[in-house]
């Protein structure tokens, strides 16, 4: 029945495309996807990773970089040499790992990071954190919930955006609480070589005022990245009506169901559902192959 549900509901995902124009045609951005919510972003000059460095997770409820794969990363080695900036959306452990990302700032030396004020509080703790301390930008979305930020000639957008909803019962009342109620999740738009690429972290908000206040639609998205819940009906909604990105990626997909969601999308070239670690796509002029 799942499945038929979900056939039922593809016309409700077919985007409203704008295919952009306003690049060269040799301009391209390479999207190579690493793990759960984690990417690898190339435009050329800039290399951005988002939410990647972590890992050694106990389970398979997500996708994970493999030892190799974090090897590479820490090491600064072919694709993740000379990477500009790291970006980290929220603090859970399936998309970054404190002692990671000290290790990866101490062994990259010109890469700067991007997080909210309760990663970096995570950070503070590890060992060697005052020597890239320089290199970490802290974001309390309480206090600056929309943020416009120049780095190593890269422009980025840091919006609050609330953490999907958790939802477990008290042991003694029974009332639902929602667990990640305080959990600091941020999105960024990201300005790269004529790309604007949006990464909405966790988020997977029906409420289309959560997007109103940024007024994205006004930002000729080409790349968006989207939690696995916004191919629901209301999801779709928002993404048409209050982003309108030319091409989209879903993200936050479990192991076991990938394929279900990829044969969802078959046929409809604007969406794309990675499968593997180091699975990369290539972007140019509102077009992807």
């Amino acid at each position: 029945m799942k499945k038929i549900y979900l056939i039922l509901f593809l016309p409700l995902l077919v985007p409203q495309v704008r295919i952009s124009d306003e690049f060269p045609v040799e301009k391209h951005c390479s999207i190579t996807y690493i793990a759960n919510d984690g990417f690898l972003i190339d435009t050329g000059k800039n290399k951005i990773l988002i939410d990647a460095l972590f890992g050694n997770i106990d389970g398979n409820w997500c996708e994970q970089p493999s030892d190799s794969i974090c090897k590479l990363m820490l090491n600064g080695i072919s694709p993740f040499d000379n990477i500009n900036l790291v970006l980290i959306s929220h603090r859970h452990a399936d998309h970054f790992s404190a002692p990671m990302v000290i290790t990866f700032l101490k062994n990259n030396i010109k890469t700067s990071l991007i997080c909210p004020r309760q990663v970096n509080e995570l950070l503070q703790q590890q060992t060697g954190y005052n020597s890239v301390a320089s290199r970490i930008i802290s974001i309390d979305p309480g206090k600056s919930p929309d943020t416009l930020l120049s780095i190593n000639n890269t422009a980025i957008r840091v919006m609050k955006f609330s953490h999907g909803k958790f939802m477990i019962a008290d042991s003694i009342t029974g009332e639902l609480i929602n667990i990640h109620e305080d959990v600091e999740n941020i999105g960024f738009i990201i300005h790269s070589e004529g790309f604007a690429l949006f990464h909405s972290g966790d988020n997977t908000s029906v409420d289309p005022d959560d997007y109103l206040l940024y007024n994205i639609k006004n930002t000729a998205i080409d790349i968006a990245f989207f939690d696995k819940m916004f191919i629901r009906q209301e999801g779709m909604h928002i993404v048409n009506t209050q982003i309108a990105p030319a091409n989209m990626v879903f993200m936050h997909i479990g192991p076991e169901q990938t394929e279900l969601l990829r044969s969802v999308t078959v046929g409809i070239p604007e969406i794309f559902i990675f499968t593997k670690s180091t699975e990369t796509r290539i972007y140019h002029s509102g077009i992807s192959e």
